[in-house]
């Protein structure tokens, strides 16, 4: 093995090489990319790489794989010679057949693929039953339900034959009109969900990488919202629709509302005809989430600002020249901003899994200054309910790892 690898990535890199299907899950920062390709670079075997296209256009693993000097013969292009072909997910949902000749598949972000609904994980299914060696690569394999460790099932059948046979093993279901509405895990489900799945799993204590001397500190920031605001906010929680002589809303579903609300706290709503018509709720200047991001900026230059939609991009523009503007959904994947040692998030993130994930783009192997977090929230019922979605999927995410962890030890 590489004699630049840390002792734990060498007991990856081992953990990987006895099984043939295994999961690696390394928190961010903790160096999943170098010993996947050291891996790869053992066995030198014909092998695939599916990663998330923003890991791809940003030329990860290729960096990683001149960083470390070893020399694995990558290409993303089937036409050019080279023996690991790195791809996209959504490549593979209509090339799934190409894979076959390989012999070694790597999952990267594997926690991108837990609807098991999707024709990605149909086709991944197929896959995998055809490939000799199987890797899953993640940092959180939880990172908003207990559900989503069913992805494990790509690589071992100990969960269940089938997704509906894993919850109402592990989970007490609500159902209503013949739909699944929610899913609780039965009393003991963490216990023996690890029990199954441990002998297929390597997992990281973040400590190896990241000193506990090295502190994380996230502070959240409340600002007002204006009369108009808390208007549209109260009908479209109350009534699910709001309508006035500009803005026509109308929700199907909770979670549509949900994200209807996260845009009129930032400023903007889309209307319900078209959803590329935009509506700023502000006059330029008028906006008090800018009002209060502008006070926790400060004097402070070089920074993250991290933000969720797109339309927030162009309110944030005039920041550039003092901080690198990130979108959440792709720059916390794959990317090193350890140079940063103060973010902000401008946004809430709705995954839990994500905003611990971004937050560990700072926070991660080499790091020896402390990290401060910013993260404007609304001040009411709403910014509360924000908050508090956020502490219980880290606390379910924690959990989990906690577990796994008590059982390696």
């Amino acid at each position: 093995m590489d004699g630049e690898l840390k002792p734990y990535q060498e007991r990856a890199v081992k953990f990987a090489l006895d099984k043939h299907q295994c999961a690696l899950l390394m928190p961010t920062g903790t160096g999943k990319t170098v010993v996947s390709l050291t891996y790869l670079k053992i066995l030198n075997e014909k092998a695939v790489i599916v990663a998330p296209a923003s890991i791809i256009r940003q030329n990860v693993w290729q960096n990683e794989n001149e960083k470390f000097k070893l020399n694995v013969d990558i290409t993303t292009d089937l036409r050019q010679p080279g023996k690991v072909f790195l791809t996209s997910y959504d490549w593979i949902k209509n090339n799934e057949e190409v894979l076959e000749d390989y012999s070694i598949i790597v999952l990267d972000e594997a926690h991108c693929i837990s609807d098991t609904e999707t024709i990605r994980y149909r086709n991944l299914s197929k896959i995998v039953k055809s490939i000799d060696r199987v890797v899953l690569l993640a940092g959180y394999p939880v990172e908003n339900k207990l559900n989503e460790i069913f992805v494990l099932s790509l690589i071992t059948d100990v969960l269940g034959k089938n997704y509906y046979h894993f919850l109402y093993k592990f989970f007490n279901v609500i159902r209503y009109s013949g739909r699944i509405m929610k899913t609780t895990p039965k009393h003991g489900s963490f216990e023996k969900i690890v029990s199954l799945i441990k002998d297929f799993v390597f997992i990281v204590d973040k400590s190896e990488a990241v000193p506990n001397t090295v502190k994380k500190e996230t502070i959240v920031v409340r600002y007002e919202l204006t009369d108009y605001q808390k208007n549209i906010i109260n009908s479209i929680a109350d009534f699910g629709e709001y309508s006035d002589d500009k803005i026509n809303v109308r929700c199907k579903n909770t979670l549509v509302a949900f994200g209807k609300l996260m845009q009129v706290v930032s400023g903007f709503i889309y209307n319900v005809n078209d959803n590329k018509e935009l509506y700023p709720i502000y006059l330029d200047g008028d906006n008090p989430k800018l009002r209060a991001l502008d006070k926790v900026i400060g004097g402070h230059d070089n920074f993250l600002l991290w933000y969720w939609f797109d339309a927030e991009q162009a309110f944030l523009e005039s920041y550039k020249e003092r901080c690198r503007l990130s979108k959440i959904q792709t720059d916390s994947r794959g990317l090193n901003l350890q140079q940063y040692n103060f973010a902000i998030y401008f946004s809430v993130p709705l995954s839990g899994g994500m905003f611990m994930q971004s937050q560990d783009r700072i926070h991660r192997m080499g790091r020896t200054r402390d990290v401060v977090s910013i993260v404007l929230v609304p001040e009411g019922e709403f910014g509360t309910k924000l908050l508090g979605m956020l502490d219980r999927k880290a606390k379910l995410t924690k959990k989990f790892i906690s577990e796994l962890l008590r059982t390696r030890a």
